[in-house]
């Protein structure tokens, strides 16, 4: 049965706070496991195969971080088994992101709208105008015209 399943290792006691080294070396004990796609985010890798071979991978990647030298490895696992449908981690992305715009329009709608394609245009941002009128949005992700997340860098433009 295909599963997906989310780890994080986190090697402790290196007497530094960086830990990018091995971390890739966890990363690169996933060449043992060709069958399991994988993608690395900033918190974790996602993992994708069948049962067994997610879970040969998972204990891999642990122990090559305990083999370049951690004296410990924290190794949090999440799996998701669901036997009535496959779905990628893509498909599972684009299912929130559907769900999300319909909400979004609605919430646009209630604002008064905003001028999508100049926000765009303006490298990202909401463009002169945000959704509370005041300049300065940027950063984040568009999603059908929408951000997944903001910071203000500056709201010292008046209406």
């Amino acid at each position: 049965m295909a599963v997906m399943a989310e780890i994080s290792v986190i090697p402790i006691g290196t007497g530094g706070p960086s830990v990018g080294g091995l971390v890739a070396e966890a990363l690169k004990a996933l060449a043992a496991h060709p069958d399991v796609r994988h993608e690395l985010t900033a918190m974790g890798t996602t993992l994708t195969g069948e049962l067994n071979e997610v879970l040969l991978a998972c204990g891999a990647m642990s122990s090559a971080v305990i083999a370049a030298g951690a004296p410990r490895c924290y190794t949090i696992i999440k799996l998701d088994q669901r036997p009535d449908k496959a779905a990628t981690a893509e498909e599972k992305v684009a299912s929130v992101r559907r769900h999300f715009c319909g909400k979004w329009w609605g919430a646009v709608k209630e604002l008064g709208g905003v001028d999508v394609a100049k926000g765009v245009a303006n490298n990202g941002g909401w463009g002169e105008r945000g959704l509370d009128g005041r300049a300065g949005w940027t950063g984040g992700r568009w999603i059908c015209g929408a951000m997944t997340s903001m910071r203000r860098s500056s709201i010292a433009t008046s209406r």
